[in-house]
């Protein structure tokens, strides 16, 4: 039997100090990194809504399923970003900590309108990795009762 969907939405976003030398990447391993970090979120349940990599910090704008926690969400996609970028031997180390907060549903798109905005000013735009996905259609719901 197919699990049941969570009758709450969580967004959560975050955000940590990147390591120092991310300041000297180039935009293509930015880009590398945004794309590891939308990966992780997905493996361990997390719907990602946008990610943005700066040279001193890093966003997270995500959905959080029922059996997640905020710290899970952090731990995990950190982990797991360092472990996937050391395969292709770029070795990165996160800052201690991170800071996190929750944003109301209504609020998810001036938040991504926002992180979207964020970004180097000396640098050329780069190809975004795309993190959104095909709308579900609303499911309609049958009023019960008489008519008349």
């Amino acid at each position: 039997m197919p699990a049941a969907r969570a009758p709450h939405r969580l967004y959560v976003h975050l955000a940590w100090p990147a390591p120092p030398g991310i300041a000297a990447m180039t935009p293509g391993r930015r880009a590398t990194i945004e794309s590891h970090i939308l990966a992780g979120c997905r493996w361990i349940g997390a719907e990602p809504i946008e990610v943005c990599v700066l040279a001193d910090r890093v966003h997270l704008l995500a959905s959080l399923p029922a059996v997640l926690s905020v710290h899970e969400l952090a731990t995990h996609v950190r982990r797991i970003v360092e472990e996937l970028l050391a395969d292709v031997g770029c070795v990165v180390r996160w800052g201690t900590g991170f800071a996190a907060i929750t944003v109301s549903p209504p609020e998810v798109r001036r938040v991504r309108r926002r992180l979207a905005s964020l970004g180097l000013p000396d640098e050329p735009p780069v190809a975004r990795p795309r993190t959104d996905r095909p709308r579900r259609r609303p499911r309609l719901r049958r009023r019960r009762g008489r008519r008349g």
